[in-house]
């Protein structure tokens, strides 16, 4: 990652936290989250922002547009790796299951991002998929409940 691009996330991470997760930097407002995540090779935790739909209230959705590039971002092959992890929303710290949707939940999902309803930066998320020939991953990040002993 070049060190602008870590740069920038590390002002946005310390915005969510110092302003209670409404992100006043580049209008992102109350849509990211902080998804942390250990590094498949590294073994390294990583803190990475993302903005995230809300598809109820135990479900989040995250993208892996990586801005429409043809790799995926490293986070969601960490996530795949790994699929219990913690994100930091705007209402507190939330222990989450990774589902990596399948078709036909997949597009139903990606097509939120798309949709203007949902006030994203819908017309990036559609251009993200028209600049890579890859489908771009959708995650669902499940509230993890605890099984009673």
């Amino acid at each position: 990652m070049p060190a602008n691009s870590a740069e920038r996330n590390e002002r946005i991470i310390a915005s969510f936290r110092s302003h209670g997760g409404d992100v006043p930097l580049e209008n992102f407002g109350k849509r990211l989250i902080l998804l942390h995540h250990c590094g498949n090779v590294s073994g390294r935790e990583y803190v990475t922002p993302l903005v995230a739909l809300r598809d109820d209230e135990d479900t989040w959705f995250i993208a892996a547009s990586a801005g429409g590039t043809e790799r995926h971002p490293a986070w969601y092959l960490n996530l795949t790796a790994r699929p219990r992890t913690t994100i930091e929303t705007p209402d507190g710290v939330e222990s989450v299951s990774v589902i990596d949707l399948d078709e036909p939940e997949r597009s139903q999902a990606w097509a939120k991002f798309e949709s203007p309803l949902h006030n994203v930066e819908h017309a990036n998320f559609r251009s993200y998929q028209e600049r890579t020939s890859r489908t771009i991953p959708v995650v669902a990040l499940r509230r993890a409940t605890e099984v009673p002993s």
